[in-house]
């Protein structure tokens, strides 16, 4: 992969509340309105589609009413979550 193509990938997981994303839906799948609680609007909306860019993580709608939205990580969601998590463990060992 190029330095630049590198690059773009980083910077599109810099962008406001995609990390915070990426962490929340590792525990479990989550509707919209459960994830609204901890990302403003904007920003959840601007991470869902940057994280869909991605290949990070899907969507599908319940069988049954009210048909929220819910959203999960894909495997590949799912291997950058647990990266993420090591990252954070390293910081946290530091303190």
């Amino acid at each position: 992969m190029k330095i630049v193509e590198s690059l773009e990938n980083l910077r599109n997981l810099e962008k406001a509340g995609v990390l915070r994303l990426v962490l929340l839906l590792s525990a479990k799948e989550m509707s919209i309105i459960e994830l609204r609680k901890f990302l403003g609007q904007y920003a959840l909306y601007s991470a869902i589609e940057t994280l869909k860019k991605l290949g990070l993580i899907e969507d599908t709608r319940e069988e049954i009413f009210p048909r929220r939205r819910l959203l999960k990580l894909t495997q590949k969601g799912r291997k950058i979550a647990l990266l993420i998590k090591q990252i954070n463990d390293i910081l946290e060992k530091e303190h």
